[in-house]
């Protein structure tokens, strides 16, 4: 393809310059963008089908219908009617009454409900049908609600809505799609009036007070909507005062909590008159403004003899452990779990369980075990190794010792128990094939093979390749002729494909013993470059991008390379050009003048599809030619390719053109429905000094998730990572304030707004985690320990970064101490606090820390000393305190060697020539990583520190 580059970047230009009201037009419109520009107008329908849609003797036998014996039949007949809207009225006063009194029961209904409708809510007309409606059938009730919602008849439905009984309308409300796709279609057509009316009414603050809430503190109106709810709560007559902590006055609670009001929050909740709702609402609010010391006081152990008239906090044992630890300290934590223990011991209840969970609390690794039951399969295994980093534990668990004679024979022994389980297959097979006990069978050897390809992941991380590799050939070979465990087999190709392991690759290959239709599938299904989690089935973003270049490049080069080991070989050049068969003789062949991008893309370029422009591209990116890469998804994106406008939308932003990146990501918006592209709308609106715009993307982007049936959590979880995204934190904390779902969801919510707040108020964030640690409840098997242990090891690093910033230094060794002797060698622990310590004068205690968790990894490199992963975050670690910088840059660049495809690696290696101040290198290394992994913004972060410093300088 011949480019013109100014040209492109005009075309680049035509795109993002399509009026302010960016909704207008979406993706399938830049696919002719060079003939015309056809804008899309977003209305939300009105009025059902026109009168002449129906004629008399069918509306007349749709009235029949009424009177059926059937309830389905009669409410289908009146959704009919209700389709066919109030122009159908004239007919229906046609329709004599009948002796069916459910039929003149139905028609009676709507005739008033549509001459309401047609009337206006004042007339006497509409206050009958507001009088008659708490009476009619309540699917008839539904379809009116529904009905009046389409209409925009907003006044009307929720004057409905107040006739109701306050269970009725929770139920009504409880159908959350109906407003928030409603809400939804009012942004997209930008009627920000009607949304404000809308989202001011008292009965929608009632029932809905996340969606108003959200609304009005975005558009800076909360505090205002906050005294109205307090005036009418202020005003109430006597006899309609709460007689508990009803829907508004709990509104109003969270809404001051939510502001940091919590004096004027503490005197509404003195009006509760039940004690013991009061008292529960206090509680609250200590745990909402982080009182762990007022709260430590109250609290007392359940079935235990307190005084009953003071303030207090009955606490399960997990949570007495967890308060007093936060409120009195690290001793008060270890000596509440004694005091439990001896409590347990005493009355004969000892639960070696819950005492394990308790040990954990308190990160008390040697007591913990004593009660958990590991075994040896994946979960014990995914605990010991990747959670807690016990490597020594994990090999004493699964017995393999630490000699490659003793892994060996490990490997033997287990694929001697996976054989003879096969052979117990095919006898079970061959009597009664494969249905009851086969399946038992297969999946007890499903369970077999996938523990001793996890056992040899672990050690593929500690950098036992070769050995692992003849490993897991070996399984692979036991595996060939079993056909129910053929995806087992790619399993292990997975494990050996791994970036970074290119020459295993093609060893494997060479004496697997693939036929040309196996290879041609590998080739199809991307397996070669998949790298898949065995444990939660969670696909790396970056793998899954391969893939599908694979599968691209697969398709595209199949009728030139018939020959399906050529291809694969010619595919893995065009992915990683370091990607080289270990036979030169190989290499020769293939390109006896050497690899050439150009010649060999040349084969697949003809095509001129938008996937095909983008694809190229993306090669070209892992090349680090990036002008070429430019050019191809600049066409990409003028064909229509959504991914190639959403790059370039945060190419735009990186570069500071706002207003081009805005409406970019308007675009991307209105082709994929993604909140998170609406979300960087907003930030760049706002770069752009156009702050209403961006406060009403803010707003529609938290709808879409819930109108889409997505989970809020998720759309927070994506800005995390993201320096522009910190908008989130206020609203994912107001969420979990009023939000009123499943206690799940709330400890996800819980754990998104922790990480969302990491870099923003470490201080509100380790008050997340606690909470977070506080809602739950003991685990009770390893899998439960492990969710747990991840979440302890995160709340405590970030209790440290709070006590950092609190200054409390004693704390900080404390509380380090125990981290560290629970989940040894952390290096978020140094990258968090180490810096921020330096900062503060503290350095003895910065060199303590690092010191403390260094030696971790100097342990662990002397026994696995080809391990990537400890070399890397060894590194990592060094680099973010700035200690041993002669060190540092040795341990990046042999992990990097080790694998240099990864690109989490890579960015280790430029933090590592960054600390040393070496800027120009840092910032030619980061680029490869950008390069792996274009769309991961932490990234382009990074980039752009370097090139701040380099500018410093």
């Amino acid at each position: 393809m011949d480019f013109d580059t100014d040209r492109n970047f005009n075309l680049i230009d035509r795109i993002t310059m399509n009026g302010s009201r960016i909704f207008n037009f979406s993706l399938t419109d830049l696919a002719a963008w060079c003939s015309s520009i056809a804008l899309v107008c977003m209305t939300i329908g009105t009025a059902g089908p026109a009168l002449g849609q129906a004629t008399e003797a069918e509306v007349a036998q749709i009235v029949k219908e009424l009177k059926s014996d059937r309830f389905e039949n009669r409410r289908q007949a009146t959704q009919k009617l209700f389709a066919l809207g109030p122009e159908v009225l004239p007919l229906l006063q046609k329709i004599e009454r009948s002796a069916s009194l459910e039929q003149n029961r139905r028609l009676e209904n709507l005739k008033i409900v549509f001459r309401a409708i047609k009337a206006g809510q004042t007339s006497p007309v509409a206050r009958r049908a507001w009088l008659d409606f708490k009476d009619v059938g309540f699917d008839t009730r539904d379809l009116i609600l529904e009905k009046l919602l389409e209409l925009k008849e907003y006044e009307a439905h929720f004057a409905l809505l107040e006739q109701l009984q306050p269970q009725q309308i929770r139920e009504v409300f409880e159908d959350n799609g109906n407003y928030y796709s409603q809400i939804a279609e009012l942004c997209r057509s930008e009627q920000w009036e009607v949304i404000e009316r809308l989202l001011s009414m008292p009965i929608v603050w009632k029932y809905q007070p996340i969606l108003c809430a959200r609304f009005h503190f975005l558009m800076g109106t909360l505090e205002n909507q906050t005294m109205q709810l307090r005036k009418r709560l202020d005003d109430r007559a006597d006899d309609q005062k709460p007689s508990g902590l009803d829907e508004e006055l709990k509104t109003v609670v969270k809404l001051l909590t939510f502001q940091r009001q919590y004096d004027a929050a503490g005197r509404y909740i003195a009006k509760i008159p039940q004690e013991r709702l009061r008292l529960e609402a206090e509680n609250q609010l200590l745990f909402e403004r982080g009182d762990w010391k007022g709260l430590a006081k109250r609290a007392v152990l359940a079935a235990s003899d307190f005084d009953k008239t003071q303030p207090h906090f009955v606490c399960s044992q997990w949570q007495y452990v967890l308060l007093k630890q936060y409120g009195q300290g690290v001793e008060a934590g270890r000596e509440a779990f004694k005091e439990i223990e001896v409590r347990q011991r005493e009355t004969a209840t000892l639960d070696t369980g819950l005492l394990a969970a308790l040990s954990m609390l308190t990160c008390d690794w040697e007591k913990a075990k004593t009660g958990i039951e590991l075994e040896q399969d994946i979960l014990s295994v995914w605990l010991l190794s990747p959670i807690l980093n016990r490597h020594q534990e994990m090999g004493e668990l699964i017995g393999a010792g630490v000699t490659f004679e003793s892994r060996s024979k490990w490997a033997a022994a287990r694929r001697k128990e996976i054989g003879k389980q096969i052979k117990k297959m095919e006898r079970e097979s061959a009597r009664h094939g494969t249905n009851g006990d086969f399946k038992e069978l297969a999946a007890e050897a499903r369970r077999k093979v996938k523990y001793y390809l996890y056992v040899c992941e672990r050690w593929l991380e500690l950098g036992l390749d070769a050995e692992v590799i003849l490993y897991m050939r070996e399984a692979y070979l036991q595996l060939h002729d079993v056909t129910q465990l053929a995806g087992l087999k790619n399993l292990i190709m997975q494990r050996i494909s791994a970036p970074g392991r290119p020459d295993a690759i093609w060893s494997f290959l060479s004496e697997a013993g693939y036929s040309d239709s196996q290879l041609t599938s590998m080739a199809t299904s991307g397996a070669l470059f998949r790298n898949e989690s065995l444990l939660f089935n969670i696909e790396n973003p970056v793998e899954i991008r391969r893939i599908a270049l694979a599968q691209f490049l697969n398709k595209a080069l199949y009728e030139s390379v018939k020959n399906p080991m050529e291809r694969l070989q010619r595919i893995c050049f065009l992915l990683n050009s370091e990607l080289k068969p270990t036979n030169p003789e190989v290499v020769n062949e293939l390109y006896p003048e050497g690899f050439d991008l150009d010649k060999e893309l040349a084969r697949v370029s003809h095509q001129s599809t938008r996937t095909s422009c983008w694809r190229i591209s993306q090669i070209y990116q892992h090349h680090g030619r990036h002008q070429e890469a430019l050019q191809w998804k600049e066409q990409a994106a003028l064909k229509g390719q959504a991914d190639a406008v959403f790059s370039l939308a945060e190419d735009l932003l990186a570069a500071g053109d706002f207003i081009k990146s805005a409406r970019m990501f308007d675009a991307h918006f209105s082709e994929s429905s993604s909140a998170y592209s609406l979300g960087l709308s907003s930030h760049a609106w706002k770069m752009a000094g156009e702050a209403q715009i961006a406060q009403r993307r803010m707003f529609y982007a938290s709808v879409v998730p819930r109108h889409y049936d997505l989970r809020t959590t998720e759309f927070y979880s994506n800005f995390i990572e993201d320096e522009r995204g910190h908008w989130v934190c206020d609203l994912a904390r107001l969420d979990n304030l009023i939000d009123q779902s499943s206690e799940r969801q709330k400890l996800a919510s819980l754990r998104t707004v922790m990480n969302c707040w990491k870099s923003v108020d470490p201080v509100e964030s380790a008050n997340f985690g606690r909470r977070g640690l506080l809602a739950r409840s003991a685990p009770n098997d390893v899998f439960d320990y492990g969710i747990r242990s991840t979440v302890i090891v995160e709340s405590r690093t970030l209790d440290v970064m709070a006590a950092v910033e609190e200054r409390d230094f004693e704390a900080v060794r404390s509380i380090f101490d125990q981290v560290n002797q629970f989940a040894p060698g952390s290096p978020s622990l140094v990258e968090k606090i180490v810096p921020r310590l330096d900062e503060l004068g503290q350095v003895e205690l910065a060199d303590y820390i690092t010191q403390q968790t260094s030696l971790f990894f100097e342990d662990a490199l002397v026994r696995y000393p080809n391990s990537p992963a400890n070399r890397n975050n060894y590194a990592w670690l060094l680099a973010c305190a700035k200690r041993r910088l002669d060190t540092v840059l040795r341990h990046a660049e042999l992990a990097v060697q080790l694998h240099p495809q990864e690109d989490t690696y890579i960015d280790t290696l430029a933090e590592s020539h960054f600390a040393r101040g070496e800027f120009d290198e840092a910032i030619e290394v980061i680029q490869r990583s950008i390069a792996l992994d274009p769309p991961r913004r932490y990234y382009r972060s990074q980039l752009k520190k370097y090139r701040a410093a380099k500018a410093r300088k």
